[in-house]
């Protein structure tokens, strides 16, 4: 936000895509001044292109049910939480246990309403993280 204020041509999402960012059409606001009032105004053009985010990704969803096949990356239902012991304990395994990371390093820069926003962590084995790092614009 601070570099696109000054006149500088800078946005994540267009430069490193994320997510769905590369099949989105988008303009990115740039100001000239630097000001304060500059950095007003482009933060209202900027919730105005996130309208047209919203729009563009709205018509991409399928018309129709919708299903995650992968079973292991969802929370059962909670009726049968209540009415069957299988998904009692996939339920407590699934949110104690969370995912299987590889061993390394995961680093992501994320576009954030002031900046970028930098997360990063270190795993050591499947479950241990090591650290993990937390940068706010």
């Amino acid at each position: 936000m601070l570099l696109r204020g000054s006149n500088v041509f800078w946005d994540v999402r267009k430069s490193q895509p994320y997510e769905i960012y590369s099949s989105i059409n988008f303009k990115v606001p740039v100001g000239f001044k630097g000001d304060c009032f500059d950095r007003y105004l482009l933060r209202v053009r900027e919730l105005r292109e996130s309208t047209l985010i919203i729009l563009q990704c709205l018509n991409q969803i399928p018309f129709g049910f919708l299903k995650n096949n992968f079973l292991a990356r969802i929370s059962p239902v909670k009726f049968n939480l209540k009415a069957y012991m299988e998904s009692l304990i996939y339920h407590f395994k699934f949110y104690s246990q969370s995912f299987l990371v590889p061993k390394n390093l995961a680093y992501t820069a994320v576009e954030a309403p002031k900046g970028e926003f930098f997360l990063g962590f270190c795993f050591e084995e499947c479950f241990n993280l090591i650290y993990a790092f937390i940068r706010a614009a």
